[in-house]
This record gives structure tokens, sequence and C-alpha cells, in this order.
């Protein structure tokens, strides 16, 4: 049977979404009595949305097996110079708003060296032009009457300098671990939704939207239903 082609190209769409996200893991861990699904969503690098401050962040989704809350540990990393979160954040799910607990699982200060390359490559051409002048024909003739060609030949010679300059500084950062725990309603809504987003707060006001798409929202679903992509 031949399978038209614009099923085809619908096929491979679908199958490049699945593909975007990471698997769903099945941990079994039999010396502790642990067996637990844990989903490790991608980085997110957002820009506020007041100040413009770039922060990375890394969520990890995991749920005991037989347990009906999600945890969710959220990791990011910043100078100790900026501002730390606010101790909630909110859940944003069809345009419907929950606010949930955002604490401080650790909160690490570490020194991270940075290293700075500049490089500055410069070309210098130098241009050589010589002019040879020879006399032809009747050579007893009077000067005014010798015929003289003039030969004019030309060399390029270029020259390229790389000057390679490394400064360091040490950075004073913070490696911030906190969790979110969905239960009950939360829990409903993140599981039940077809747009999602998450919003985090700094103290001040400044926020960041992580926003989930639709490949990210069916493996929260299956999550929650103790489905799983591979073991281990």
């Amino acid at each position: 049977m031949k399978i038209p082609h614009l099923y085809l190209t619908g096929l491979l769409i679908v199958v490049m979404l699945v593909s975007c996200s990471s698997p769903v893991r099945y941990i079994d861990d039999r010396v502790k009595n642990n067996q637990y699904m844990l989903w490790e969503a991608k980085k997110w690098n957002n820009y506020s949305t007041v100040t413009r401050s770039h922060r990375d962040f890394f969520l990890e989704f995991m749920k005991l097996k037989n347990s009906d809350s999600i945890r969710v540990n959220v990791y990011s990393d910043f100078l100790v110079t900026e501002e730390d979160y606010q101790d909630t954040a909110y859940l944003i799910v069809n345009n419907l708003i929950e606010p949930v607990a955002f604490k401080v699982n650790k909160n690490v200060n570490y020194l991270e060296n940075r290293n700075t390359i500049n490089t500055t490559t410069r070309t210098t051409t130098d241009v050589q032009t010589t002019n040879t002048k020879t006399t032809t024909g009747n050579l007893s003739a009077a000067d005014g009457d010798k015929k003289v060609e003039t030969d004019v030949s030309t060399a390029t010679k270029t020259k390229t300098d790389t000057n390679t300059q490394v400064s360091s500084e040490i950075l004073n950062k913070v490696n911030s671990i906190r969790t979110i725990i969905f239960h009950d309603r939360s829990k409903t809504l993140l599981t039940k939704s077809n747009t999602l987003r998450l919003r985090i707060y700094t103290a001040s006001g400044d926020f960041w939207d992580l926003k989930f798409y639709e490949q990210d929202i069916r493996q929260i679903r299956r999550l929650a239903t103790n489905m799983y992509d591979s073991v281990n």
C-alpha cells in the first residue's frame, strides 16, 4: 500500500517532537528500596523581564513510585552580588495562577575561575616597486635619439602577527538548589495543562519565565502516572 507523502511528513514531525525531550527514567535502587521516576528537563538560558539579568536554570522532576507528589529541584548559579529568589514561585497554567512554595534546599558559596582570551591579529603588506630602464636600438645615436624602454616589476610581501592575551578573574558565586513539591491542586494543574510556565521572582520583583512546551508537558504527565522510557 502506498503511503501518502503528507502522512509521512506528519509522522516525521511527530517523531521529531517526541525525540526533542529527554527520557523519563525509572530508578530502581534495591539497596535502599527506593523506586522512583526521574525526568531531567532541558536547561533554560533566560534573561529576566525587568533588568535583563542573565541566569541559567536546570529542573529535575522526581516522583516516588508509591507517592502522589511530584518533587522538582531547581538548580541555578549566580554571583553573590545578585539577588536571590523569593520563597514563592508561580505556576501559570492556561492563564490560571497558582502560587507554590519555593524552598531553599541548599545555597552553596563557591569560587569560580573565569579566563577570558583575547586574540588580536594584525596583517601588514609591504609593496616594493622596481623600475628597470633598458636602452635599445642604435646605441651610437645621440642620447635624445636613443630608444629607452622601462620595465616595472612589483613585489608584495605580507606579514601576519597574532597576539593572544589571557585575563583571569575569580568570581564569588552561589550554587542554588531550591525545591518545589507539587501535590493536590497544583499537581492537577501541572498534569492537566495545555500550556505551562513557571515564574520565579527575585526579592525586588524581577522575574524569569520558564516555559514548558508540548513535549515537556507530555513527559511530566508520563512521570505522574509512573510511565517511563528507560530503566536506570
